[in-house]
């Protein structure tokens, strides 16, 4: 039986990795793509586009009827990945959605063989800061944002349904390990964007603090392998995660900063600073004031990220998912970090080179955290 899968999410950072990887594992299958702007794909036969608005309540009349005979698999990408979205937008996007399309596949799909479905690793994450602005606390579950939140109420929307479902949870996306490449920049490259400017004296969180990312080729191998097969029992879990090689805060200021400024120095530019790290209590103590009487439009956009980055710069603990579950281990960050960097810089070469925009005082002092 030739395999049919449909997908949501393929213009995305991660559904731009994802979709070469499945035309080349999957010769004989064919895919349909939702997107709301048709045209983005390269042109390949087995792959048909179809114009669907998932932020629109009426999306599932898009479907043409005989779309749900037919298809053997759905692979579930799309969200709202922003950190700091409301919890009404958050919800609308990662957990309503998701919903419908459980709802669709279970009435209508009856060759369904697999429902993949990508969260997030941090619906379980190992700690939270409770002090942070998006710190939410639902029933007995605690989430640092809405992001966290609506995956969660997405994944048990998928597993509330009688689908033959696999979920698959990445935490925080980079480029791939070989080439650094990816398809969009969100998520902690903003941090790169702020810091090739300058414009991020310190850091909120804690120096030896685990900041868990993954590689794009880990989260594709990580897809790949929840489509291979029907999940056997329903409900199979997979995290695709660094666990316990996880780097440390510093270590990925560090890393970050000397990527940047070998691109910078090369070209004639001057380096940059690296942030110090302040416990976020002081920096929403003693820190923010002071950056909030300095700061100009773009710096006051930075000071909204460091509230957005915090909880992931202050885990104190790394992932350690069930036994029963799968664990897919990105490469080693020391290597892959170098690549992703580099990459940026590359696909960004006009901010990467920016000249310094510092704070208007340079005798910020600052105190390492630990």
């Amino acid at each position: 039986m030739s395999r049919h899968i449909l997908i949501t999410g393929a213009t995305g950072a991660l559904g731009k990795g994802v979709m070469p990887a499945l035309l080349a594992s999957m010769p004989d299958a064919r895919f349909t793509v939702l997107t709301r702007r048709p045209g983005q794909q390269p042109a390949v036969s087995r792959v048909a586009e179809l114009q669907c608005d998932l932020t629109d309540s009426r999306w599932l009349r898009s479907l043409p009827d005989d779309l749900a005979h037919s298809v053997t698999g759905i692979l579930h990408m799309a969200a709202d990945v922003r950190w700091n979205a409301t919890v009404e937008d958050a919800f609308k996007m990662n957990t309503s959605v998701c919903a419908v399309l459980a709802d669709w596949a279970q009435s209508r799909c009856d060759r369904l063989e697999v429902f993949c479905y990508v969260s997030t690793a941090y619906v379980e994450a190992p700690s939270h800061l409770k002090c942070s602005p998006g710190f939410i606390q639902h029933e007995d579950r605690l989430y640092n944002n809405s992001y966290e939140y609506s995956k969660n109420l997405g994944e048990r929307e998928v597993l509330a349904r009688k689908l033959p479902s696999v979920i698959v949870r990445p935490s925080l996306i980079l480029g791939d390990s070989r080439t650094g490449e990816i398809g969009s920049f969100n998520g902690l490259y903003t941090l790169l964007r702020f810091a090739s400017q300058g414009l991020v004296p310190v850091v909120a969180g804690a120096g030896q603090a685990y900041v868990d990312t993954v590689s794009l080729d880990t989260v594709v191998d990580a897809i790949l392998l929840a489509l291979k097969r029907a999940p056997e029992p329903a409900g199979r879990i997979i995290w695709a995660i660094s666990g316990e090689d996880a780097p440390r805060v510093e270590d990925l200021m560090n890393a970050c900063v000397t990527g940047l400024n070998q691109f910078r120095t090369t070209r004639g530019a001057s380096p940059i600073e690296p942030p110090a790290v302040v416990r976020y209590e002081t920096y929403r103590r003693l820190y923010r004031p002071w950056f909030e009487q300095q700061a100009s439009s773009i710096q006051k956009q930075m000071l909204e990220y460091i509230d957005v980055f915090t909880p992931y710069f202050s885990m104190s603990d790394v992932f350690r998912p069930e036994a029963s579950h799968d664990v897919l281990t990105s490469p080693n960050w020391r290597t892959a970090l170098p690549k992703i960097v580099g990459y940026w810089c590359e696909a960004n070469q006009r901010t990467a080179l920016k000249p310094l925009r510092p704070w208007k005082s340079s005798s910020i002092s600052t105190q390492p955290a630990c």
